[in-house]
């Protein structure tokens, strides 16, 4: 009754600071959160009970409503503006962001008026030293101002000021892919703020140390992430040196995951070349950077240097039924020898497993090697695909029935889509977020990647799972029926 009130008072023309005001000493939250969405120019008495709301309430959405109404009032209210302290508005907005450890939904409202927030930064700098979850909000305040069409002095000042402060060394990386985010969308970049050469110099640094194997390994994984900023010659030699062999299998992942933004053919014969020397890790991470790119891909199965029982079940049906005619066609040579037969011949072999008896302490292993990497199952693996508890009632033959013809049925929340960026990479998963702007997208192992509408050049979706054919690969009967006799346990 209080909202419909606080509308109807509001579509008659008749809101006053009087109405707003019993409003916002409302015991409920949705009340004090509405009605904060109705303050306009701050008076003396309006001022004070939004101090007062800034230490009363700890519900997040009143205190978002509360930064948002702090961030758009004047630059200057009540006072001069230091870059060290903050006026009455900033320091409700900076009570507010503490409050609720920086909740994502609070800092955008914080940040939201016209003008710059950057008295905050002193004390974004001094919380993100002592907590590195403030990090995060770091990076957001950075990528946000960085936006702002008149940013380019205030983020080569930033800049500076951040390779200047060793205290933020670790978060280096982090901060200065947000500010080169944020200065992208003004037509400008981070080598263009970079006018004292700073950066220039930073980078130069970090590629000696990245492969300089006497270093340690926790400096030249920073070092590394620091030069995904960096696509010189000099930098690609540096990450490139980190392929070899007795290099550490988290410095080859690392190289492997930066160098997969690098689109050079000398690159790709690179990846490829390395490949005898991966650690396990550093072969996943180099399959999935070859196997995202179609220019990538036939190079990668023409060399024949992985073995075909490397490729995942998945990897294997995503190349034979690629969109490109010339990565298929390369794919079915190639991978011949583990291509699955057919569903009808793979039924009738495993259909014995719906009546045997079934160990669902073996049946565990199974879920452990071959489902985790999608499916959850109690407290083990990653949610992409359903939860298996969900369907342990289905009884065992539609159990079997999933397993093996896994694009059969297919819930509209688990269909696979394939997208393709305009640099050429090719991903597929499930959308978990679709808006005017943006594309979420999760690929198996639990990968969330967020691309931009401007990034996407095309997606596409044939209706079938993210789950391939060929699980089975590898399973006698009795291990299909102790896998079945697992999911029945849970």
């Amino acid at each position: 009754a209080k909202l419909h009130a606080l509308g109807t008072l509001e579509g008659l023309g008749a809101s006053s600071d009087k109405s707003i005001l019993r409003a916002l000493d409302d015991a409920e939250p949705q009340v004090v959160e509405r009605a904060l969405g109705k303050v306009g120019d701050v008076s003396d008495e309006m001022q004070t009970t939004l101090q007062v709301l800034a230490a009363k309430w700890n519900s997040w959405r009143v205190l978002m409503a509360l930064a948002r109404v702090a961030s758009e009032q004047p630059q200057n209210p009540g006072g001069g503006k230091k870059f060290d302290g903050l006026n009455w508005a900033e320091d409700i907005a900076w009570q507010c962001l503490v409050k609720t450890g920086a909740h994502p939904l609070v800092l955008g409202a914080a940040l939201n008026g016209s003008h710059s927030m950057a008295a905050l930064w002193a004390n974004f700098e001094r919380l993100a030293k002592e907590k590195a979850q403030w990090t995060g909000a770091m990076a957001m305040f950075l990528r946000t101002e960085a936006a702002r069409p008149e940013a380019g002095d205030w983020a080569g000042g930033m800049l500076n000021a951040l390779v200047e402060d060793g205290g933020l060394k670790s978060a280096w990386p982090q901060m200065f892919k947000a500010l080169d985010e944020g200065l992208i969308k003004t037509g400008s970049s981070l080598q263009r703020a970079d006018k004292g050469m700073k950066l220039k110099e930073l980078l130069a640094r970090a590629a000696e140390n990245a492969s300089n194997q006497q270093a340690s390994e926790s400096s030249r994984l920073m070092d590394i992430e620091l030069l995904s900023l960096d696509f010189s010659k000099e930098a690609r030699t540096a990450l490139i040196a980190c392929l070899s062999e007795k290099q550490p299998e988290a410095v080859q992942t690392a190289a492997i995951r930066v160098l997969a933004q690098n689109s050079s053919t000398y690159v790709t014969a690179a990846l490829i070349e390395d490949w005898p020397h991966y650690a396990p890790k550093a072969k996943a991470a180099a399959l999935e950077a070859l196997l995202t790119r179609d220019d990538r891909a036939i190079p990668l199965l023409e060399s024949k240097l992985v073995k075909p029982e490397e490729f995942s079940a998945a990897q294997v049906q995503a190349l034979i039924k690629h969109n490109s005619a010339k990565v298929a066609a390369a794919a079915k040579m190639a991978l011949a020898s583990v291509i699955p037969p057919s569903r009808e011949e793979v039924t009738a072999k495993f259909k014995p497993a719906i009546a045997a008896k079934g160990d669902a302490t073996k049946g565990m292993n199974h879920f452990i090697s071959r489902c985790m990497a999608c499916h959850r199952a109690g407290t083990m693996g990653l949610a992409v695909g359903p939860d298996l508890i969900t369907v342990k009632t289905k009884g065992r033959e539609a159990l079997l029935t999933a397993i093996l013809e896994p694009h059969k049925e297919v819930a509209s929340q688990f269909i696979a889509y394939t997208v393709n960026t305009k640099d050429g990479q090719t991903l597929a998963g499930i959308i978990t977020n679709d808006t005017a702007s943006s594309m979420t997208i999760k690929m198996m192992g639990g990968v969330e990647k967020t691309l931009q509408r401007s990034e996407i050049k095309g997606s596409s979706s044939n209706g079938q799972s993210l789950m391939p054919e060929g699980i089975e690969t590898g399973m006698s009967v009795e291990d299909m029926a102790d896998l079945l006799s697992y999911i029945e346990s849970l």
